[in-house]
């Protein structure tokens, strides 16, 4: 039932996967399955977060990240961390936002799960455009766009946000910014992210002399 939910969301039918994610939910309560039981709160927090519906979606989270901290389950736990990051983005609190993805960063790269970081710092690209940042937020995608070990879907996402900016950026500094992105290691964009929105913008800035 999970699994055909991932497939319902991947669809664009999100209503039809969080039936399925539900139905998963409600055996795996039964069953006591804790593990299982976080992994559903934190696909149907996803949804509700796309949906629009916050308040659902930060308490769905919430109790996932209480599920997985119990369980000792760092890797995990990052995912409910970025939902959360959503939710605030979308409700334009940006430095709660960043507070959030800088924590699901964090355990992300402990545990090695360098596709998640990817994911995660894709959302902070589009957090930049939010900000009005582009030529940093271009340079973050074109990281992330050129990067081995990021996903198709984070791929698909990061390409739209330097589609975007394509026709709000000059052609010679938009170039620039796909060269000084493919340029960067995800250690050093990383260890930027973490310190800070202020030391992110000015790491990320293009020389322009």
């Amino acid at each position: 039932l999970n699994n055909l939910g991932e497939v319902f969301r991947a669809l664009g039918d999100r209503l039809q996967a969080r039936e399925c994610y539900q139905q998963g939910l409600t055996i795996r309560r039964e069953i006591g399955d804790r593990m299982g039981i976080a992994v559903s709160l934190t696909n149907l927090a996803g949804v509700a977060q796309v949906l629009g519906e916050y308040e659902d979606s930060i308490q769905l989270a919430r109790e996932s990240l209480e599920i997985f901290v119990e369980l000792d389950n760092q890797r995990e736990s990052a995912y409910p961390l970025h939902i959360m990051g959503l939710v605030a983005r979308d409700l334009d609190d940006y430095d709660e936002a960043l507070a959030c993805y800088r924590q699901a960063i964090e355990i992300s790269m402990k545990t090695r799960n360098r596709a998640k970081v990817l994911d995660i710092l894709k959302d902070v690209a589009f957090l930049l455009v939010k900000q009005g940042a582009l030529e940093q937020a271009a340079t973050l995608a074109a990281m992330v766009l050129h990067h081995s070990a990021t996903q198709r879907e984070t791929r698909r996402n990061a390409e739209s946000i330097l589609s975007e900016l394509e026709a709000r950026l000059p052609p010679p500094v938009m170039a620039g910014c796909r060269e000084r992105g493919a340029a960067h290691t995800l250690e050093t964009v990383v260890a930027d992210v973490l310190r800070g929105a202020t030391h992110l913008t000015s790491a990320l800035h293009l020389n322009k002399r």
